[in-house]
């Protein structure tokens, strides 16, 4: 695995920090120090490549109802092989969806299983 990765352990409460960015009621990092000042690393995991002066990206994309638009990820952050067995979602999915009910994706659906989340986050902007 490298050293530059970010991993959400708490999706709501890093929901609720990017509803604030989103909104102006907080001021968004510029830099992995910002961020890890305003995000505990009980929420938001950083990868100890990244150094405290590294850039964050932030991309702010029209309303919706504006015009259509859709995010398209960078190559690299769908390159990514499907992972061996089943591909297990995050908790919430399960808590807050399934009634508790652990959700995975088998293996011969794994593929059509990205494709389909790739889709479904690009055009709906993950909202």
């Amino acid at each position: 695995m490298s050293d530059k990765f970010m991993n959400v352990l708490d999706y709501a409460a890093f929901g609720e920090n990017i509803r604030k960015w989103s909104d102006g009621t907080t001021v968004r990092p510029d830099t992995i120090a910002e961020f890890r000042a305003q995000v505990p690393g009980t929420v938001v995991e950083i990868g100890t490549g990244y150094g405290e002066t590294d850039p964050i990206h932030f991309a702010v994309l029209p309303a919706a109802t504006e015009q259509i638009s859709f995010i398209i990820p960078h190559k690299d952050d769908i390159a990514f092989p499907a992972p061996s067995g089943t591909w297990p979602l995050p908790d919430f999915y399960s808590e807050l969806a399934f009634n508790d009910t652990p959700v995975s994706v088998a293996n011969e659906d794994k593929e059509t299983f990205k494709s389909s989340r790739i889709a479904d986050y690009s055009s709906t902007k993950c909202m």
